[in-house]
């Protein structure tokens, strides 16, 4: 790392390429912390040099390790039972081989921004990146781009400091961490973020920075519709788009399912996995690896089939196996799909073992009225069209 610093002082992109080796292409790889360190600075690639100008490009995917389900006899005779589970290796991933590169024509100077997380730390650096040549690793290496840039907000005034006419200020940087108002029920908490919220909205016009606010309890959106409306003169061509959630006679359609043109699939399945774990209370999915993997596979054939959170029901269902054939086939990740097709072919018993933790998960979301209302409209039906088709034809 100190060495990549160092070519970014001088101005000196540079490019690391490690040797390839036949055990990538083995079924489990252990890469080395540099490889790891190497994955995290190429956006999730890392580049291995095969012979003259050929480069490849692999991703880490993570690694998982099944333990067998075991019965044994306590010192009473009792037969005790311990269901099977899946669990993350912590030392191998699976090496997915991506496309070919000309180590001559076909990578480009980048500014690669700083990044943080998962135990690793990428400096500004200034890195030969390949021209991706499909859409989708193209729009993957865009969407990236724009995560590790920092998004800086407006300046915002939160008073005078005691004893003088001198202002207080948030800078923009400040704003780019947490912010975090406590006090005492009627001290003022929710006219603070009024008076902050105001000058954002006020600002637009030249930052074009928005915001989103959600209010639990509904004072403080009521508070700010009265002053939009008082402003709505000189708030002209601001995009205000105001959503009450108390109101329970109409709801606000959104799939969170929805595909995005400019993102990696992977990246928004791994996000949602960490939410839901976020909102169980647990920090990451190191712990529960038999969720993260089931999740994943759930979330990723509703993304790929552009399906709602609903149909999660009929992927989970033990005993409609043909029906979730039908929804998991010709899923174009590897991974997931030999997954689905193991899962396939269980006993419901067996399955109910595999995805019982998933089900508890996906319990709230299934089950709140509030949450069913506001998914956009199933797709299942086009799936079970398509399979009374095949029945007709086949008779």
């Amino acid at each position: 790392m100190q060495r990549t610093i160092e070519y970014a002082r001088n101005g000196i992109y540079v490019l690391w390429l490690l040797q390839w080796t036949p055990d990538l292409d083995a079924k489990r790889y252990a890469p080395q912390i540099w490889e790891k360190w190497l994955h995290a600075a190429y956006f999730g690639r890392v580049y291995y040099w095969i012979e003259g100008l050929s480069v490849a490009a692999y991703h880490f995917d993570p690694q998982f390790k099944s333990v067998p389900k075991k019965s044994w006899y306590s010192e009473s005779g009792e037969k005790i039972r311990a269901r099977g589970y899946s669990r993350r290796s912590k030392r191998y991933r699976m090496a997915v081989r991506g496309e070919t590169f000309n180590l001559a024509t076909d990578f480009i100077p980048t500014d690669r921004k700083w990044w943080e997380g998962n135990g690793l730390k990428v400096p500004d650096a200034k890195l030969f990146l390949a021209k991706l040549k499909t859409v989708r690793h193209a729009a993957t290496l865009e969407y990236a781009r724009i995560v590790m840039r920092r998004t800086l907000g407006n300046r915002v005034k939160l008073g005078l400091v005691d004893g003088g006419q001198t202002s207080l200020e948030m800078t923009p940087e400040m704003r780019a961490t947490h912010l975090y108002l406590c006090g005492s029920t009627g001290t003022g908490k929710s006219k603070m973020l009024e008076y902050l919220i105001r000058q954002d909205i006020a600002n637009w016009s030249k930052s074009k920075c928005g915001l989103l606010l959600l209010d639990p309890h509904g004072s403080l959106y009521d508070s700010l519709i009265n002053w939009i409306s008082w402003q709505e003169p000189h708030l002209k061509g601001v995009p205000i788009v105001p959503i009450d959630l108390r109101q329970t006679d109409w709801t606000v359609a959104y799939n969170v399912m929805r595909p995005r043109t400019k993102a990696d699939p992977a990246v928004i399945v791994n996000n949602f996995v960490q939410a839901m774990s976020y909102v169980w209370g647990v920090d990451g999915t190191d712990r529960t690896p038999l969720f993260a993997r089931v999740g994943s596979n759930v979330l990723w054939t509703l993304y790929e089939k552009q399906m709602t959170l609903l149909e999660t029901e009929y992927l989970i269902d033990r005993t409609n196996m043909r029906l979730r054939t039908e929804m998991t086939a010709g899923l174009s990740k590897r991974s997931v799909a030999q997954d689905w097709a193991y899962a396939n072919g269980l006993s419901p018993r067996d399955f109910d073992a595999q995805i019982s933790s998933t089900v508890n998960r996906f319990h709230s979301f299934l089950h709140n009225e509030k949450l069913r209302s506001c998914s956009a409209k199933m797709v299942l039906p086009s799936i079970l069209e398509r399979r009374l088709k095949r029945a007709r034809s086949s008779s």
